[in-house]
């Protein structure tokens, strides 16, 4: 059995006769792994799932993260709890603070440990990343807001378990791209099942970080007689004349 916390500890020594999981996608992931209602809890009093399990190593197919929830991060003032080092020496970080400690549970009662691992395990970090660029995308949000601290910390007061997904502003670009690139697939189908014309709106202008973009819009009837239309591009360009974003048009109808 693997077990991960603040130090290496031995659990008591128990035959878990547990096979992996048939999907090697959810191996290694703490709560995402599937099996965790054959793992005997009842043996380890005190322990929970690694809630910011992000462990993908072929080992963990054999084993279990769980983490011991007993207070042993007392043993590192500074980097736990925020205490400063008298000497400097050591900049203190901000403490850590897990679902069971912002609950006050006490995850040696079987009752309270239950619950606690059913929290975590219901977090879906795919749902979640779903959620948040959803958010980015229709309030218009800058991608740098997720790295606000007053952001993050409001996130893990809410839940603790959201702390190892929040991203960085490039990753969260990616998933934004990821995504565009996920649906033209289903554009491209809806627009060649539209019964009528297909109409085509762009304007250019001027970021805020002085960039000159052109959005490409594309407005249709679906099979239904319901009024669509997407962004399919928005490209940067040198020039918003009229010769160049005719250029810019033809290349988006041509490719």
């Amino acid at each position: 059995m693997s077990l991960d916390g603040d130090r290496s500890i031995k659990g008591p020594p128990v035959d878990l006769n547990l096979e992996a999981s048939s999907n090697p996608a959810t191996e290694g992931r703490g709560p995402q792994r599937e099996g965790w209602e054959r793992f005997p809890w009842e043996k380890f009093s005190g322990f929970v799932v690694n809630e910011g399990s992000k462990r993908t190593g072929w080992t963990w197919e054999h084993g279990f993260d769980v983490r011991r929830h007993d207070g042993s991060s007392h043993w590192h003032l500074v980097n736990e709890h925020g205490i400063d080092d008298p000497t400097g020496k050591r900049p203190a970080k901000r403490a850590k603070i897990s679902v069971a400690e912002r609950l006050l549970a006490d995850v040696t009662k079987p009752p309270e440990q239950a619950f606690v691992n059913r929290l975590i395990q219901s977090f879906n970090p795919v749902y979640f990343q779903q959620l948040l660029v959803d958010w980015i995308t229709h309030d218009n949000i800058s991608f740098r807001k997720v790295e606000s601290p007053y952001f993050r910390r409001l996130m893990e007061y809410t839940n603790p378990t959201y702390a190892p997904f929040l991203p960085s502003h490039p990753t969260l670009r990616k998933w934004l791209v990821d995504e565009f690139n996920r649906h033209k697939g289903i554009v491209t189908k809806l627009l060649l099942s539209s019964p009528g014309l297909i109409h085509l709106s762009f304007d250019g202008w001027t970021s805020n970080n002085h960039k000159s973009l052109l959005g490409v819009v594309v407005h249709f009837l679906g099979p239904t007689g319901k009024l669509r239309q997407f962004t399919i591009r928005l490209p940067q360009q040198d020039s918003h004349g009229g010769v160049d974003i005719a250029e810019e048009v033809a290349q988006i109808l041509a490719g």
